[in-house]
């Protein structure tokens, strides 16, 4: 009798021949593929071998040339009576001849915005080309506008230059543009912007002449391209947003706007807006926060590029640098003559964010362009915090912190002829009666203690009052002012 584990086998074999036999044949296409891929297995391996056996007679000679105590020996020769002893960076540069530094944020943003500016110019050049006509009105205004940008390319643009992409090409389309690739170059490691101010006044100074905004784009290229000893500061972002809103070129003031954030922002710069009414999506304080700790006064330019494009829920945000939080808390248990009457129509909302920086500080003139941007917004009930913010923040009669600290009152003057005709200029477009009765004592006193008064101010002394009807004090003032 067979075994039964013999019979399995035996049972095994028959099954399989039967299954061979009469199993349906593989198509053609099939075994082809098959074979193909047998093929392609065998000279993956084979290049496998090949490889371990270059690397193994490369092994070889590294070790045999090891061996050799000549090239052991060559690799500590003493060469030390060639070499120069440097111990600081003026010392490395006298050895070198000369050293370039580089800023990585401050140069993509200025390559940033010299991009924008040349393809805007180009898109605004080709149009032009193939005007019949129908497009001169709109060329004309396009420099006026906000919208001749179009946010798909800026998206494209931001990442290419913020994350320094551009860099990964020798030769690159921008250094065709520009006839060269050594851009944005410093000679110091100082920080300074004194140099680069003075190109752009030449710049704007031409322009003031010509009115041609192609050249005067073309000049800001040129002018941000070209390399200078001191490393430059958000100071020229500052001036050019300044500079470019005063004369109305909201196009070039916009490329320059655009270009000011940070890489880590791109997420929420580039996000789609959910309001389909919105060009670009809304903004918060954060966006700002690296250009504020750098240079406060560029809050005051960015708050009035904000009144420009009647922003104010950006510009809202804004204000937040201010602290006003902090400081609408503050005045809540304050009892001082000199705090406005903020405490009685105090603002929706009082925004704040934390600095790193607490030592940081604005002039008294960048917060009345602050107020004055405010008022023209139609938010006049920030006006009293923001005086509020002069009262209590003020480190001295020109300057003001932005961090909160702990709280007194400011020595020494406080209203101003410039300050006065902001609170009257609130009063006159806010219809608030409790601001000007407010203000009016300090104004007593200041024209009872002043020899002269600035013309500007007394007109709109006068102008007020009769808005409010307060004959009496009109009266009053004419004695005193027109005498």
């Amino acid at each position: 009798m067979i075994p039964r584990h013999q019979q399995q086998v035996l049972l095994r074999g028959i099954l399989r021949r039967y299954y061979s036999l009469s199993k349906p044949k593989l198509p053609d296409d099939v075994i082809t593929r098959m074979h193909s891929r047998n093929q392609r297995r065998i000279r993956e391996f084979e290049n496998s071998i090949r490889a371990a056996d270059q690397f193994k007679a490369h092994r070889r000679n590294v070790v045999d040339i090891l061996k050799d105590d000549a090239n052991i020996d060559a690799l500590f020769t003493d060469e030390s009576s060639d070499a120069k002893t440097v111990s600081d960076y003026d010392g490395l540069r006298d050895a070198l001849g000369k050293m370039s530094y580089n800023d990585v944020e401050m140069r993509n943003t200025m390559v940033l915005a010299a991009y924008s500016l040349i393809e805007s110019l180009e898109v605004e050049d080709s149009l032009r080309k193939i005007d019949d006509g129908s497009l001169t009105k709109a060329l004309a205004e396009a420099q006026l506008s906000f919208d001749f940008e179009s946010f798909q390319d800026y998206r494209f643009r931001f990442v290419h230059f913020k994350s320094s992409q551009f860099l990964n090409h020798q030769v690159s389309d921008f250094a065709k543009v520009i006839e060269g690739n050594q851009f944005a170059r410093f000679r110091l490691c100082d920080k300074g912007s004194d140099e680069y101010l003075e190109r752009f006044k030449k710049t704007f100074a031409k322009y003031e002449k010509n009115k041609d905004h192609v050249e005067l784009g073309l000049g800001l290229v040129k002018d941000l391209l070209s390399g200078s000893y001191y490393i430059p500061t958000v100071q020229i972002w500052s001036y050019l947003l300044d500079k470019l809103g005063e004369r109305k070129l909201h196009n070039f003031q916009q490329i320059i706007y655009l270009s000011l954030f940070q890489y880590k922002h791109q997420p929420t710069v580039l996000a789609t807006p959910k309001d389909e009414n919105q060009s670009k999506p809304p903004l918060m304080a954060d966006h700002f926060t690296h250009l504020v700790e750098s240079y406060p006064e560029i809050l005051s330019s960015l708050c009035k590029y904000q009144e420009a494009r009647n922003d104010k829920e950006t510009f809202i945000q804004l204000l937040s640098f201010l602290k006003l939080d902090k400081l609408a808390g503050e005045i809540m248990v304050l009892k001082s003559p000199l705090l406005s009457i903020a405490k009685f129509q105090m603002p929706d909302r009082c925004p704040g964010i934390a600095l790193d920086s607490r030592h940081l500080t604005i002039s008294r003139s960048c917060l009345y362009l602050i107020m004055r941007s405010s008022i023209n917004l139609g938010l006049s009930e920030y006006v009293d915090l923001l005086y509020d913010k002069i009262v209590l923040d003020s480190v001295d009669p020109d300057n003001i912190q932005l961090n909160y600290v702990e709280q007194k009152l400011v020595q020494g003057q406080i209203f101003t002829p410039e300050l006065f005709l902001i609170i009257l200029e609130s009063c006159k477009k806010s219809d608030n009666l409790g601001r000007l009765l407010w203000v009016l004592p300090f104004l007593d006193e200041y024209i009872a203690t002043s020899q002269e008064i600035p013309q500007a101010l007394k007109d709109s002394i006068f102008e007020v009052l009769n808005i409010y009807n307060l004959e009496g004090k009109v009266l009053s003032y004419k004695k005193q002012l027109c005498p």
